[in-house]
C-alpha cells in the first residue's frame, strides 16, 4: 500500500511540475504511460482477489482506489462485471458487500468524464438498479454499506432525464447519447428504491426480521442506516428535476398518511423528511405541518388533562411531535407564515409529563431557535447551475463528478431576517420565562418529574438562543498567561450576523446565572438526590459563560466527516484546489463555526465566578469534575515562563559536518558524561531541549528554550483567587479525605492510572512548590502501608499519581527544592520497589512514564540514577521483584538516543542474564536487551558510535548460541533413574539461553527503527535449525519478522546464500521452515528479489523432490505462492516436467508382490505435487495448465495413500475457491474434461470405482453394505449408514452408462436393500440417506433415472407406516424430486393428489411435510408472457377446492367445541380436531408457496385471503401472520392488486372485533 501511494505521489509530482519541488526528475527517467499501464496491470489482479478477503478488504479497496485514479479504465470495468455476476448469488451476500464498499471509493473516477475513461458513466444507470436487492431488512450490515454507495455515488450525479438531449443537441458523443438515454431510467430507479425502502420499513416496524432480533440490542446498525437512508434521499432530491422531487414527495407524504407509530423505525422516517425538507421547505412545509398541527390538536382536544398528566404517553401524539419536531428545522423564512401554528403546539404541548415527549418538544424549541437565528449554508449541491435549464445551454451529465472552481462556487446561506429574529427573540421570552417562573416560585412544592421536565426545556432553549445573547459586561482579568487566553480584547472580531439585532428585556445569560444559581443551591441543600436536575442545572449554569452557539465536540465531528469525505473524492492527480463544490460548502461551514466558537474575548469576573462556583460545588460532591476543575484553575494560576533565544551558533563550542546520528556537536544534549550543576546560577542557565528531535539530524538556527526558573506564588504575594486554592490544600484534613475519597472511588470505578489527576497534581506542585510536601509524603506513607485487601491496590493507584505529579510539577524548581525533595521521595521509592505486587506494578511503571515523558534527561538525572541503582539491585528476594526491575528499566526507552552510555550499562548487564533460571526474568532481559539495541542506527551519511553495537552484539550471541545447541544435543536434558528424573542443569542453561534469543530477535523487530542487521542474516540459518530442538510460534514468528522486512539489495544476497545452504542440513525440520521462509519473503520483497527468482526457482523445486514428505509439501505451496502472485510463471517447460515426473513407476512387482522403490515413490510425489501446485495458483480463476493439471491429478486418485492424500487435498481447495463461480469457470474445460472432472468430484472413493469396474465389485460390496446397515452398536451406528450411504450413491451413479443387463441385475439387488433402508430409518441416519438421493440423481436426465423414480413413487403409496418419523422420512426422501425440476410432471400430478387427501392427518410433523410436498408439486405451474403450463397441477384450482374445504372447517371448527369436559374427563371432538389440523396445513402450505414457487401470486391466492384474516380469530399464530406478510412482499401486479383492494374493502366489513383490528 505504501509503495502505490510513493507511486501515485511520484507519478502526480512529475505530471504537476509543482515548483516547490527541488528535483525534477529528466524526462528520460520519467514514468511513461506503458509504465504506468504496467503497473497497474501488475497489481490490480492481487488487489481483486484481496477484496473477497474479509480481514484485507479495506486495504483492498484502499488499493483499487489508488489504482483507479491512475487507470480507470483497467480497475473500473472488471470490478462492475465481477458486481453484476454477484448480484446472481445474493443469498451469499460476502462477494456483494465486499465489491460494493470496493466500488464506493470509485464513485468519482465512474461517474466523471475523462478522456482516457469517458465510459464510466454509461455503469451509472445500471450500477443504480443493480445494487437495490442489497435493501434487504434480514441484513442490516448489507444494507448500510448498500446506502453508502448510492450516497456516495448520488452526490456526484444529478437525477434528471436527459434523453431529450440527444434531440436537441449535435455535439454529442457516442457515449454521451448512451449514458443521456440511460438517464430516463432515473424515475424508474428512484421507484424502485423508494419501494424498497418502504418495505424494509414494513417489515422492521412489524419486528419480522431475523436482523431485527439479533442486531437491535446494540442499536449501532439502526442508527447508521438511518445516517445513511438521510444521507442518499437527500443527495437525490437536492439534485433532481422538480418531476423527480414531486415523485419523491408524494411518495413520501403518502407513506406517511399511512403510517402507525412504531419506535423502532421512527428515526428512519424522520430521516425522509430531513430530506425533502432540506431541499424544497415550502413545499414540505405546506404539505405536512397543518396536516401535522391538526392531527396534535385533534388527539388534545380528544383528552387534554389525561394526556398531560400521563406518564406513559400517547404513542399517536409521540410520533406527531416527532414529525414537528423535524419539521421546524426547515430554513427560518420559510417557517415565518406558520408561526401561529407553531406557537400553538408549544404552548398545548410544552408542560406535558411523559419523558420521551417533553424531549422531544425540547428538542424542537432547540431545532426552531437555530432555524431561525443560525447562519448556515442552504445549497451542498454539486453544481451551482439551474438544471431545469433547456439542454442545448446546460448538459447536466457533463457536470458529473467534476469540480467547482472557487469563484464560480456561488454558495448560498440562509441569513437572520429580522422577522425570524422577532419570532426567534418573542419564543424565547414567553417559553423562557415560564419555565423560570415555575422554578423560582413552586421551588419547594414541585415533583422531581416536573423540576426534571423544565430544567430540560430550558437547558435546550438556551442552546438554541445563546448565539444571540451578547456576553455579560463584567470587568476583565488581568494578567493571565498568555497561553491560557491567547486573544486579548483589542485582536476580537467584532460582527453581526443579524438583520436586525436582537432585543430582549434583559440580558438572558444574566438571568439565567442568577436563578439557576439559586436552584442549584436549593438543590445541593434540599434536594440533593434529585441527581438528574443537579446535572442538568450545572450545564445551564455554564452554558451562560461558556456557550456562544456551537461545542467544540461538534466542531470536530464536522471535521471528521468533511476528511472522510475529503478522502472518498481526491483525485491525487489532480490540483490541491480541484474540491467538489459541496466539499468546498462544508469546508466553509465549518470554517464559520470555527469562527464562532474563537469569537470571544478574555477571562471576566463572571467567567472566574462561574467556574469557581463550579469549583466549589464539584470539589463536595463530584470526585471528576472536582480533579478536572482543580486541574484547569491550576492551569489558570499556572506562573508564565521565561523564554529565551539562542542561535545554534552560539550554544555549540563545535560543530560537525551536518549528519544524522551521533556527532561531537550533539553529545551535550545527551546524558553521557553530565554533571549536575552545584549552584543555582548554573542551574538557571543550563539549556535543557525537553523534545528528543533536537540535535538527532542537524540544529536549527534560532533555539527558543524555557529558562530553567519560574516565578512562584508566596503567602505574600499570592493574589485572592490562588489563595483559595492554596489554603484547601494546605488542609491537612482535606487532604486526608480527597485522598480517601479517591481511594474509595477507585474501588469502584478506576482500573489504570489517572491521567486528570496526574495534571492535578502536577499543577498543585508546580504552582505551590515544597509547601504541600510534607502533608502529601504523610499520606504517601499511609497508602503504601495499607494492607487492608480492598483498598491495597487503589492506595498505590493513588499514590503512584501523586508522586508522577510531584515530580514532573517539581521541574522548574530551585536546586535547593529539589534536593529536599528527593531526600524524601528516594527512600520512599525504594520501599515502593522492595515492595511491588502484581497489583501495583503498572501503576508505578505509569508514574515512571508520566514523570520522566518529554523531558530532557539531564534535567531528569536523579530520577535515571534512581533507576540505575535498580539494575545493579542483586538483592532478589523473589522473581517477581526482579522481572519489576526490568519492568521499571525499561521506562527508560522514553529518553531514546540521549542516555547512550546508560544503554551500554544495561546491555553489558543484562547479556550475562540470557540463560537466567527463571523464564519470566528471561523474558524481560530479551525484551531490555532488544531496546539497548535499538538505536544504533546508521542512516545515509550518518554514524552511530556511542551506543551498543547490534552486529558485535548479534555475532557474540551466534557463537554462543552454537555452543548452546551443541550441549543440548549432546546432553540429554533429563535423566530417568528408577523413580527419580535429574535435570542436566548444562543442557538446562543451554534451552533456556536458546528460548531467550528467540525472543530476543522477535523483540529486536519490534523496537528497532533499523532491525536487519548483516549479523541476522549470520544468525537466521541457527533459528532454521532451533525447529528441531524448540518449536514454538515464537520461533516462527521470529523467522517471519525476517521475512517481513523490506531487504535491500546486499541483505537479500547474503539471506539467500544462508538459505542455500540450510537446505542442505541433514535435519528436515530446518529445511521445511526454510521453505516456509522463502515464500513470506518473496511475498514482502516481491519487486526488490525478482533478480533471484532463477535461484529461488532452483532451490523450491530441489525441496519439491526431498525425502521428507513435509518439506516436499510446504515445497509445493511455496511453489504455488510463486505462481500466484506472479513471481515465477507457470510455463510448457515446467507442466511438462511434471507430468513426466508424476508417471514415474514407483514399483516393482518381485514373486508377485508389489514392492516399492522409495526414491521413484519421492519423485512421482513430487510431481503430483507440483501439479497441486499448478492448479492451487489460480484460486478464483482458470489459467491455462489448469484444466490439464487437474485431470492428471484425478487419474491419481488410487496412488498411494502418501500422493491419494495430496490429490484430495488439492482437489477439495480447488473446489471450494471456484465453488461460486462455477458456472464461468466451467467453461475453461473440454466436455470430455467435464466428465472426468464432474465424476471425480461426486464420489471420489465409489463413483469411479464402479463406473470403471462395473458388476465386477457389486458382490462384495452389497455384502458390505448389507453388514453396515445391520450394526446394533451405538458408537457405530452412525457412521456404518453414513458410509453406507456414499457407497450407494456412487454406485447409482457410477452406473450411469452401464449395459441394460448390467442395469437390471444392478437395481435387483439394491431394491430389496432401499426398501429394508428406508423401513429402519432414524433421525441419525436420515440425512446422509437423503444426500445419499440427492447425488444419485443430480444432474442428470429423469429418464435416465427412472429407477430409482419408481422406487420412490412407491414410497408415496406405501401405507404401512409404524411410527409417525418414518411417515415423515417418506415425505423427506421424495421431496429429492425437486432435482428434476418441470422434467417429472405426471409425478408432481400424482404426488399432489395424494398428498391433498392428507392435509388433515393427525400428526403435526406429517402436516409439515405435506404442506411443503403440496407447495414444491405446484411450484412449477408457471405461465409466463406467450407461454403455457398444462402437465403440471394448476394452482389455481387447486387452491380454490383448498379454499372451500377452508369454508367448512371454519364452519366445523365454530359449530362444534373442539374439547367437552364431562366431570373429570375431557373428550376431544374428531370432526373439530380434523378441522383444526386441515386449518394449521393450509396455513403452513399458503406460507411454502412463497418460498417454493417461482411465480406464487395466483388469482386463486386473492380469494383465499380473507380466510386468512378470519383465521385470526381461531388460530392466531405468528405462522399467520407471515403468511399475510408474503402476500403483502409480493410485488402485485395492477389485476392482482385490484382484487385484493377488493378482497380487503369485504374483510372490513367483518363483524368480529378482532378482525377489525387487524385490518
Amino acid at each position: 500500500m505504501d509503495r502505490i501511494k510513493l507511486s501515485m505521489n511520484a507519478y502526480s509530482s512529475e505530471r504537476t511540475s509543482n515548483p516547490v519541488w527541488y528535483f525534477n526528475p529528466p524526462k528520460s527517467h520519467r514514468l511513461s504511460d506503458e509504465d504506468i499501464d504496467e503497473f497497474v496491470n501488475c497489481l490490480k489482479e492481487y488487489a481483486f482477489i484481496s477484496i473477497f478477503n474479509k480481514n484485507h478488504l479495506d486495504l483492498a479497496a484502499e488499493t483499487c482506489h489508488y489504482l483507479s485514479q491512475l487507470r480507470p479504465q483497467l480497475i473500473v470495468p472488471p470490478l462492475v462485471e465481477l458486481l453484476f455476476s454477484s448480484i446472481d448469488n445474493m443469498t451469499e451476500p460476502h462477494r456483494f458487500t465486499s465489491l460494493i464498499s470496493c466500488l464506493t471509493g470509485l464513485t468519482r473516477q465512474i461517474v466523471r468524464q475523462t478522456s482516457e475513461f469517458p465510459q464510466g458513466q454509461t455503469f451509472v444507470l445500471p450500477l443504480l438498479l443493480s445494487v437495490l436487492p442489497g435493501i434487504d431488512a434480514n441484513d442490516l450490515k448489507k444494507t448500510v454499506i448498500t446506502f453508502q454507495f448510492l450516497n456516495t455515488i448520488l452526490m456526484l450525479i444529478t437525477c434528471v432525464d436527459c434523453s431529450s438531449a440527444v434531440n436537441t443537441r449535435n455535439d454529442l458523443s457516442e457515449i454521451e447519447k448512451e449514458v443521456c438515454l440511460s438517464t430516463s431510467k432515473f424515475e424508474d430507479f428512484i421507484s424502485e428504491l423508494f419501494n424498497r425502502i418502504f418495505q424494509m420499513i414494513d417489515i422492521l416496524s412489524t419486528e419480522m426480521s431475523d436482523a431485527l432480533i439479533v442486531t437491535m440490542d446494540s442499536k449501532i446498525e439502526d442508527h447508521q442506516i438511518g445516517l445513511e437512508l438521510t444521507s442518499v434521499i437527500s443527495c437525490i432530491v437536492q439534485q433532481c428535476s422538480k418531476r423527480i422531487f414531486h415523485m419523491v414527495r408524494e411518495k413520501i407524504i403518502n407513506f406517511l398518511a399511512t403510517y402507525c407509530y412504531s419506535s423502532k423505525i421512527s428515526k428512519l422516517l424522520q430521516g425522509l423528511i430531513q430530506a425533502i425538507l432540506k431541499n424544497n421547505p415550502v413545499e414540505t412545509l405546506k404539505y405536512l405541518l397543518p396536516q401535522t398541527y391538526e392531527r396534535i390538536e385533534k388527539i388534545l382536544n380528544q383528552s387534554d388533562i389525561l394526556i398531560l398528566n400521563d406518564d406513559k404517553g400517547d404513542p399517536e401524539l409521540i410520533w406527531c411531535l416527532k414529525l414537528f419536531s423535524e419539521l421546524v428545522c426547515a430554513r427560518g423564512d420559510t417557517l415565518i407564515i406558520y408561526k401561529s401554528m407553531i406557537l400553538t403546539i408549544f404552548q398545548r404541548c410544552i408542560h406535558i409529563i411523559h419523558k420521551d415527549s417533553y424531549e422531544i418538544m425540547a428538542q424542537a424549541a432547540k431545532n426552531l431557535l437555530k432555524s431561525l437565528s443560525y447562519v448556515y449554508p442552504i445549497d451542498y449541491r454539486l453544481t451551482a447551475e439551474n438544471i431545469e435549464e433547456p439542454f442545448i445551454d446546460f448538459l447536466p451529465i457533463r457536470a458529473w463528478g467534476q469540480h467547482v472552481e472557487y469563484d464560480k462556487i456561488n454558495a448560498k446561506f440562509h441569513i437572520p431576517n429580522e422577522d425570524e429574529v422577532d419570532f426567534a427573540c418573542e419564543f424565547v421570552e414567553i417559553f423562557m420565562y415560564i419555565e423560570l417562573r415555575i422554578l423560582n416560585e413552586n421551588r419547594t412544592k414541585i415533583s422531581n418529574d416536573e423540576r426534571l421536565r423544565s430544567l430540560t426545556i430550558l437547558y435546550h432553549i438556551a442552546i438554541g438562543c445563546l448565539r444571540m445573547v451578547p456576553r455579560i459586561e463584567s470587568e476583565e482579568i488581568k494578567n493571565l498567561v498568555s497561553s491560557i487566553a491567547p486573544y486579548s480584547s483589542n485582536v476580537q472580531a467584532q460582527y453581526s450576523l443579524y438583520a436586525k439585532e436582537p432585543k430582549f428585556k434583559e440580558n438572558l445569560r444574566m438571568r439565567l446565572l442568577i436563578d439557576i444559581g439559586n436552584l442549584i443551591d436549593h438543590l445541593i441543600a434540599y434536594h440533593s438526590d434529585d441527581a438528574s436536575s443537579i446535572k442538568i442545572a450545572l450545564k445551564i449554569y455554564s452554558l451562560s459563560s461558556m456557550y456562544y452557539g456551537i461545542f467544540e465536540q461538534n466542531i470536530n465531528k464536522l471535521c471528521n466527516n468533511l476528511n472522510v469525505i475529503k478522502y472518498l473524492y481526491k483525485n491525487k492527480l489532480c490540483d490541491t484546489k480541484q474540491h467538489l463544490r459541496f466539499v468546498t460548502i462544508q469546508r466553509i461551514a465549518i470554517q464559520m463555526e470555527f469562527f464562532s466558537l474563537s469569537n470571544f474575548r478574555t477571562l471576566t469576573q463572571i467567567d472566574q465566578q462561574v467556574i469557581f462556583k463550579l469549583f466549589e460545588l464539584s470539589i463536595h460532591r463530584y470526585s471528576e469534575l472536582a480533579e478536572q476543575c482543580v486541574s484547569a484553575l491550576c492551569r489558570i494560576q499556572k506562573p508564565p515562563r521565561i523564554y529565551l533565544e539562542k542561535s545554534s551558533h552560539d550554544l555549540l563550542y563545535y560543530t560537525n559536518k551536518i549528519c544524522p546520528g551521533d556527532r561531537n556537536d550533539n553529545l551535550w544534549v545527551t546524558y553521557n558524561d553530565y554533571q549536575p550543576p552545584k549552584t543555582q546560577i548554573e542551574w538557571e542557565q543550563t539549556c535543557f531541549l525537553d523534545k528528543c528531535y533536537y540535535g538527532y539530524y542537524e540544529w536549527p538556527k534560532i533555539i527558543k528554550y524555557p529558562m530553567n526558573k519560574r516565578e512562584r506564588h508566596t503567602k505574600e504575594t499570592m493574589p485572592e483567587h490562588v489563595a483559595i486554592l492554596y489554603n484547601q490544600f494546605m488542609n491537612k484534613n482535606f487532604i486526608t479525605k480527597l485522598i480517601q475519597y479517591m481511594v474509595l472511588e477507585n474501588e469502584e470505578s478506576e482500573t489504570s492510572f489517572n491521567t486528570h489527576r496526574f495534571r492535578m497534581f502536577k499543577g498543585l506542585f508546580r504552582n505551590f512548590g515544597l509547601d504541600l510536601i510534607d502533608h502529601f509524603m504523610e499520606q504517601l506513607n499511609i497508602l503504601i502501608h495499607e494492607k487492608t485487601k480492598e483498598k491495597y491496590e487503589g492506595c498505590h493507584r493513588v499514590a503512584a499519581v501523586i508522586v508522577a505529579g510531584m515530580i514532573r510539577g517539581s521541574k522548574h524548581w530551585t536546586l535547593q527544592m529539589l534536593d529536599e525533595l528527593w531526600q524524601k521521595i528516594i527512600p520512599f521509592l525504594n520501599e515502593v520497589c522492595a515492595n511491588l505486587s502484581p497489583e501495583t506494578l503498572s501503576y508505578w511503571g505509569a508514574c515512571f512514564k508520566f514523570a520522566m515523558e518529554d523531558l530532557d534527561p539531564r534535567r531528569m538525572y536523579r530520577l535515571i540514577e534512581f533507576i540505575r541503582t535498580l539494575i545493579n539491585n542483586k538483592t532478589t528476594v523473589n522473581t517477581f521483584l526482579e522481572t519489576s526491575r526490568w519492568f521499571l528499566v525499561l521506562k527508560l526507552t522514553i529518553f531514546e538516543w540521549r542516555i547512550p552510555a546508560l544503554w551500554c550499562t544495561i546491555n553489558e548487564y543484562a547479556k550475562e542474564m540470557l540463560d537466567h533460571p527463571y523464564k519470566a526474568v528471561r523474558e524481560y532481559i530479551a525484551n531490555v536487551l532488544s531496546v539497548s539495541l535499538s538505536f544504533d542506527i546508521k542512516l545515509p551519511n550518518g554514524q552511530s558510535t556511542r551506543h551498543p553495537d547490534a552486529n558485535l552484539f548479534i555475532d557474540a550471541i551466534r557463537e554462543r548460541l552454537h555452543q548452546a545447541i551443541e550441549i543440548y544435543e549432546k546432553k540429554p536434558l533429563a535423566n530417568i533413574s528408577g523413580e527419580k528424573i535429574e535435570i542436566d542443569q548444562e543442557a538446562r542453561k543451554a534451552l533456556n539461553f536458546m528460548e531467550t534469543v528467540i525472543r530476543f530477535h522477535t523483540h529486536i523487530f519490534m523496537w528497532c527503527l533499523k532491525p536487519m542487521k548483516s549479523a541476522i542474516v549470520r544468525l537466521f540459518p541457527y533459528l532454521c535449525e532451533l525447529e528441531s530442538i524448540v518449536p514454538s510460534e515464537n520461533l516462527t514468528i521470529s523467522r517471519m519478522h525476517v521475512a517481513m522486512t523490506y531487504l535491500h539489495t546486499p541483505i537479500l544476497e547474503s539471506l539467500i546464500e544462508q538459505l542455500e545452504h540450510v537446505c542442505t542440513s541433514s535435519k528436515w525440520h530446518t529445511r521445511q521452515v526454510a521453505m516456509e521462509f522463502i515464500q513470506y519473503m518473496v511475498f514482502c520483497n516481491l519487486f526488490n528479489a525478482r533478480s533471484y527468482k532463477k535461484q529461488l526457482r532452483e532451490l523450491v523445486f530441489k525441496c519439491l523432490f526431498d525425502e521428507q514428505f513435509e518439506v516436499r509439501s510446504v515445497a509445493s505451496i511455496t511453489l504455488s505462492g510463486f505462481y500466484q502472485c506472479g513471481y515465477i510463471q507457470v510455463n510448457k517447460e515446467d507442466f511438462e516436467y511434471f507430468s513426466q515426473m508424476s508417471k514415474i513407476k514407483y514399483f516393482i512387482k518381485k514373486d508377485g508382490k508389489k514392492i516399492i522403490i522409495t526414491e521413484k515413490i519421492i519423485k512421482r510425489h513430487g510431481g503430483i505435487l507440483g501439479l497441486c501446485a499448478i492448479v492451487l495458483s489460480s484460486p478464483y480463476d482458470i489459467s491455462n495448465y489448469v484444466p490439464a493439471a487437474l485431470i492428471l491429478l484425478c487419474e491419481h486418485l488410487h496412488d498411494s495413500d502418501l500422493i491419494q492424500k495430496s490429490v484430495k487435498k488439492a482437489l477439495s481447495e480447488f473446489r471450494r475457491t471456484h465453488h461460486d463461480s462455477w458456472h464461468q469457470h466451467r467453461e475453461k474445460f473440454t466436455d470430455d474434461q467435464l466428465v472426468i472432472f464432474d465424476d471425480v468430484l461426486i464420489s471420489p472413493n465409489y463413483y469411479g470405482l464402479f463406473r470403471n469396474f462395473g458388476l465386477d465389485l457389486i458382490d462384495h460390496f452389497m455384502e458390505q453394505l448389507n453388514i453396515l446397515i445391520h450394526e446394533k452398536t451405538k458408537e457405530k451406528y452412525e457412521g456404518c449408514h453414513r458410509v453406507a450411504a456414499v457407497i450407494v450413491a456412487g454406485m447409482i451413479r457410477g452406473s450411469k452408462h452401464w449395459t441394460l443387463q448390467m442395469l437390471d441385475e444392478l437395481w435387483q439387488k439394491i431394491i430389496p436393500f432401499l426398501n429394508e433402508v428406508c423401513a429402519k430409518l432414524s433421525p441419525e441416519t436420515l440425512s446422509y440417506w437423503g444426500a445419499c438421493f440427492k447425488f444419485a440423481m443430480e444432474d442428470l436426465d429423469p429418464r435416465r433415472m427412472y429407477r430409482l423414480i419408481e422406487f420412490i413413487r412407491t414410497l408415496i403409496n406405501n401405507k404401512t407406516t409404524v411410527n409417525t418419523f418414518l411417515e415423515t422420512t417418506r415425505w423427506f426422501l421424495i421431496l429429492k424430486l425437486t432435482i428434476f425440476e418441470w422434467r417429472v410432471p405426471t409425478l408432481w400430478c400424482i404426488i399432489n393428489e395424494y398428498a391433498k387427501e392428507m392435509l388433515d392427518h393427525p400428526y403435526k410433523a406429517v402436516r409439515e411435510y405435506i404442506a411443503k410436498v403440496l407447495s414444491v408439486s405446484l411450484s412449477f405451474n408457471i405461465k409466463l408472457p406467450n407461454g403455457q403450463s398444462t402437465r403440471h397441477p394448476d394452482t389455481n384450482r387447486f387452491i380454490d377446492a383448498i379454499r372451500e374445504r377452508l369454508h367448512q372447517a371454519i364452519e366445523i371448527y365454530e359449530k362444534k367445541p373442539l374439547a367437552n369436559i364431562c366431570g373429570e374427563k375431557i373428550e376431544i371432538d374428531q370432526e373439530a380436531r380434523k378441522a383444526l389440523n386441515f386449518i394449521e396445513a393450509v396455513i403452513r402450505f399458503h406460507t411454502h408457496m412463497f418460498i417454493w414457487c417461482l411465480k406464487p401470486m395466483k388469482s386463486a391466492i386473492v380469494r383465499l385471503f380473507p380466510y386468512l384474516c378470519e383465521l385470526e380469530s381461531i388460530v392466531p399464530s405468528e405462522n399467520l401472520t407471515i403468511s399475510r406478510m408474503h402476500v403483502a412482499m409480493t410485488y402485485l401486479h395492477t389485476p392482482i392488486l385490484e382484487s385484493l383492494i377488493e378482497q380487503l374493502e369485504h374483510v372490513n366489513t367483518y363483524s368480529i372485533k378482532r378482525k377489525k383490528k387487524f385490518i
